[in-house]
Parts: C-alpha cells; structure tokens; sequence
C-alpha cells in the first residue's frame, strides 16, 4: 500500500524551512506547492514571487536559478506575471533604472 501523505503536515514542514532556510529558493519554491496543493493560490503565488526575487546565496547560485525558472514557469502557467528581480541583479536582463 502506499500513502498519499499528509498535505498538512507538509505544509508545517515546508513552513519550518522556510523559517530556518529563508534565503533557499527551494524551501519557497515547496512551501508554494504545499500552499498551492491545500488550494491556498494567493499564499503559493506569494511564496513563487519570493522565489523569483532572492539573491541567491553564494554556496546555492546554480540551484537558485533554476528554482527560479521553475518558480517562472508556475506564474506563468497559472496566468500571474512573475514580478521582475531588483534593478541590477545579475542574470535578470536590461535595467530601467541607474545603478548606484
């Protein structure tokens, strides 16, 4: 037998690392699928929104980027535009305003 698990009990640990890991897009990227599993859009959309603007720290660049695409791709599907990363962030493209 297999168990579909407990979309609850989830969502608490995906909380707890986002709590204990808050600058890892991965424990953003599946706390928004936890929310988004319990039919909680407006809190999954806001986790997915965190995922696309983190800095990623030096030791997770490559993951972090890729969680943000993922994170992209989910927005997107769901009809949501991402919202744009800071001016000046690397890898995000042409910048409207001056750089400091």
């Amino acid at each position: 037998m297999f168990s579909v698990g407990d979309k609850k009990k989830a969502l608490g640990h995906a909380q707890l690392a986002v709590q204990y890991g808050p600058t890892y897009a991965i424990n953003h990227l599946v706390l928004a699928r936890a929310y988004l599993d319990l039919g909680q859009k407006e809190e999954g959309i806001m986790e997915l929104q965190k995922v696309v603007t983190l800095t990623p720290p030096p030791d997770a660049v490559p993951e972090t980027r890729a969680d943000q695409e993922t994170a992209t791709v989910i927005l997107r599907s769901m009809g949501v535009s991402p919202v744009p990363a800071p001016c000046g962030e690397p890898g995000t493209g042409a910048c409207t305003e001056p750089k400091p």
